[in-house]
């Protein structure tokens, strides 16, 4: 009974629930996350270094064993993720007024990150250049890209609607007809 009186507390202070797939160069992370933000990339990029989770499931990549999860609560470093990819994010997101909203344009691209590899969709701004794409880049950590490829090291490939890539771990990133 007390669960259910903390999480209507949790709903009514305006705090969501985000599920997603956490990757790191050894570990998939099944988990959820509670955040005053309702988009994961918006979470990511907050000012702290680790994040909250309540795994659901975790393996490592090189044995492909699921490990026991004690306890509900855990802690995850962001310097670590590779990528995050977001499996169920809150609904009715509310609009931006019409004079804040800004139209965004996007690039086709390619990013090797770590044993992984990434083809999407980058999104910037409409207002800014084009040819200062990668400078826009550096304003964050992670990175959406939407409609995401994303090959794993085993080369199993999967579509997602969105990959969020951890900026940090970018071995190469090529743009679609740029010249780099």
């Amino acid at each position: 009974m007390w669960t259910q009186d903390v999480d209507d507390l949790l709903l009514d202070e305006g705090l969501c629930t985000i599920e997603a797939e956490f990757l790191t160069t050894e570990l998939r992370i099944r988990a959820s996350i509670t955040s005053p933000e309702s988009r994961l990339s918006d979470h990511l990029n907050s000012s702290t270094s680790m994040i909250e989770i309540q795994p659901t499931h975790v393996e490592t990549l090189s044995a492909g064993e699921a490990i026991e999860i004690d306890g509900r609560d855990a802690y995850l470093s962001k310097a670590h993720l590779l990528a995050v990819i977001p499996i169920l994010e809150p609904d009715g997101q509310v609009p931006a007024a019409a004079a804040l909203w800004v139209g965004t344009i996007s690039q086709t691209c390619w990013v090797g990150l770590g044993a992984y590899s990434v083809a999407g969709r980058l999104h910037m701004d409409a207002e800014r250049n084009p040819r200062l794409f990668l400078r826009s880049l550096e304003q964050r950590q992670f990175i959406p890209l939407t409609d995401a490829r994303l090959t794993a090291p085993d080369g199993a490939v999967r579509e997602y609607a969105a990959v969020v890539v951890n900026r940090h771990h970018f071995h190469l990133i090529v743009l679609e007809g740029a010249t780099l």
